[in-house]
């Protein structure tokens, strides 16, 4: 998925603009001080709690390299602009890259200034729209 895609998908997102704009999940890229290309790009509650979950099947020690709001919004769109670099479910191949931190980082500011925002948290509220009258409200609202 190319930004303008993943640009135009927030625009008319609607299914689930609840949870979007109540996710105060962060997401986090993630990688094991052996092979500091490899990074793991995810979402979670507790970064820390997370990355000792995953440490328990990992023999390398793991490093949070990264950290921002933006919750599985975010992170959709990162999985879908590093999709040619996926290894598989959430790992990313980021060995061509000096700086994969610095890639990361470019792209969530791309993404986001195509949404028309600075910051994670205002590109969720951008996403939500007022309800269709006679629309389901099974959604929790903040």
């Amino acid at each position: 998925m190319g930004l303008d895609q993943a640009t135009e998908d927030l625009r008319q997102s609607g299914a689930s603009t609840d949870q979007q704009h109540c996710d105060d999940r962060s997401v986090y890229a993630l990688s094991s001080q052996a092979d500091p290309e490899t990074v793991k790009i995810g979402v979670s509650q507790d970064v820390g709690a997370r990355r000792k979950s995953l440490q328990s099947g990992s023999g390398p020690p793991l490093v949070v390299r990264w950290t921002s709001s933006g919750g599985g919004w975010l992170e959709d769109r990162l999985h879908g602009r590093f999709a040619a670099r996926a290894l598989g479910r959430e790992w990313f191949d980021f060995r061509d890259t000096a700086d994969p931190v610095q890639m990361i980082a470019q792209a969530v500011q791309e993404l986001l200034r195509q949404a028309g925002t600075t910051s994670p948290a205002p590109a969720l509220r951008k996403t939500v729209r007022p309800r269709q009258q006679g629309a389901a409200t099974g959604a929790a609202r903040c």
